[in-house]
């Protein structure tokens, strides 16, 4: 059977996933942990959603709850805290949030482009304010709210573990001082905090490599040199850390070596384990990776004097399905305009171009049939019509010839008439002249400007033999020249 209900905290690493919930009966509350495969989540950001929405579909399964409501505790290492200084002049009508996201890039550097901010105010007169910001990467908020609405939740909201600790701590009988450091040690890591009148005022995360004598050396050297910082950088010597806090969420580190290690070499800071398993018997059973989302729980049942919200921008569900409507829309009215209409006119091009081919097909059927057929020739016939037109090609053209003997004409003499004679190769050509001699004289320059000499090869020559003459009257003679 899934239950529901509104205090369900969750955490991540980069290893693992721990939850609990808060029953109204705490032996009734719920809480578990599971492994992660390596790369799924890294420095705490997401980078494989959906084999971590699978990994958290199977916890919520097994563990049978159905949360409505979730609070996820942001882990310290994307956690940053400033100290801001705001002139009222500059801040204008500007909230202090919109004020400090102006600043990113500028006055405030940041190693992202988008950030989450909650603030405290902790001075203000009237020339300036002075808030601690806690901010967050907004991308890896988002990421998680994607997450989270995939499973369904209607509610998310964000938690940083500090204040909840500190709390615990309280609640557990510990000295409440003006000022304290807490240190969170985790596996491979440690983060180290200063609450400042309630008040976490710096953050610190470092990695640890080794076993006891690593952590115990490392964080020892670590918290005097931070002391050290608060009380001379950042307090001018006023003041200084008054004590030191320990919360252990390291399964191979015990609650009695930190007691026995780290407490007894930082004394002067009357540094303490907080023992989150006192006086609570549900506490004793929890394994070490839920213990931070079960202070988490118990911390709702505490009035704190502080809190931090981070509002997260984030399109409403309706919003969201309208845009997706909207983009549907706009994918339809685009599919018709750039792919239906288009497709239609062409279809429309093509049919009119069909009728067009159908019409001249119909053209050319009728020109056909009206066109009288081609005569057939029988084998005989085109043999005879192929040797006429052999001897066609091969009769000589002699108009050549006429123009030869035309141009030997001057004013004395003239060509009355003439006949080609192929078969023969023979020119018979009637000439009248002034005299007798005009015309012999003529006779001899033709055959002297044509006729063919014997050793020579000349083509303008054709005459092949002394041209025969006959008189018809003293001054008309009719001359017979042969050609080759």
């Amino acid at each position: 059977m899934f239950t529901k209900s509104s205090d369900f905290s969750v955490f991540f690493t980069d290893d693992y996933v721990s939850f609990f919930e808060l029953a109204p009966f705490l032996d009734q509350s719920r809480y578990g942990q599971v492994k992660l495969d390596t790369g799924i989540i890294e420095n705490g950001y997401i980078k494989e959603p959906e084999a971590l929405l699978n990994v958290l579909q199977q916890l919520f399964k097994q563990y049978e709850v159905k949360p409505r409501k979730i609070t996820h505790i942001i882990h310290d290492q994307n956690i940053l805290i400033r100290d801001i200084k705001i002139i009222k002049e500059q801040l204008g009508k500007k909230s202090v949030d919109e004020y400090i996201k102006e600043q990113q890039g500028k006055t405030l550097l940041l190693p992202f482009s988008e950030s989450t901010i909650s603030h405290i105010v902790r001075y203000e007169n009237d020339v300036e304010i002075r808030v601690i910001a806690i901010i967050i990467d907004s991308n890896l908020l988002h990421d998680y709210h994607d997450v989270f609405d995939r499973l369904k939740a209607k509610e998310v909201k964000f938690e940083i573990s500090s204040l909840p600790l500190y709390e615990q701590y309280l609640q557990k009988g510990g000295f409440k001082a003006s000022n304290s450091m807490l240190v969170s040690i985790y596996e491979g890591m440690f983060s180290l905090q200063i609450i400042e009148e309630h008040i976490p005022i710096f953050n610190l995360i470092e990695e640890i490599d080794g076993g006891l004598e690593e952590y115990d050396m490392i964080i020892e050297n670590y918290v005097e040199r931070i002391a050290n910082y608060y009380k001379y950088n950042m307090r001018k010597g006023k003041t200084e850390i008054q004590n030191v806090i320990f919360f252990n969420f390291n399964p191979d580190l015990s609650i009695f070596q930190l007691q026995q290690g780290l407490c007894v070499k930082l004394k002067n800071y009357q540094a303490k384990v907080c023992d989150l398993y006192l006086e609570d018997p549900l506490a004793k059973i929890l394994p070490f990776e839920t213990m931070l989302p079960y202070a988490v729980a118990r911390n709702r049942q505490i009035t704190s004097p502080v809190k931090f919200d981070f509002k997260l921008d984030r399109v409403k569900q309706l919003n969201l399905h309208a845009n997706y409507l909207l983009i549907a829309a706009f994918f339809i009215v685009s599919t018709t305009l750039l792919v239906y209409i288009p497709y239609f006119s062409m279809n429309e091009e093509i049919k009119i171009e069909q009728n067009n081919v159908n019409a001249l097909q119909n053209q050319l059927q009728v020109l056909i049939e009206e066109t009288p057929p081609t005569p057939s020739f029988s084998v005989i016939q085109q043999n005879y019509s192929n040797a006429f037109q052999y001897l066609m090609n091969q009769e000589i053209d002699p108009k050549p010839m006429l123009l030869d003997l035309m141009s030997e004409l001057n004013a004395n003499v003239i060509i009355n008439s003439y006949q080609v004679k192929s078969q023969t190769k023979e020119i018979v050509i009637i000439l009248q002249g002034n005299t007798e001699s005009d015309l012999f004289e003529y006779m001899i320059e033709v055959y002297e400007a044509f006729g063919i000499v014997s050793g020579t090869d000349d083509e303008a020559r054709w005459i092949i033999s002394e041209p025969t003459y006959k008189f018809n009257n003293p001054l008309q003679v009719e001359v017979t020249i042969r050609y080759a």
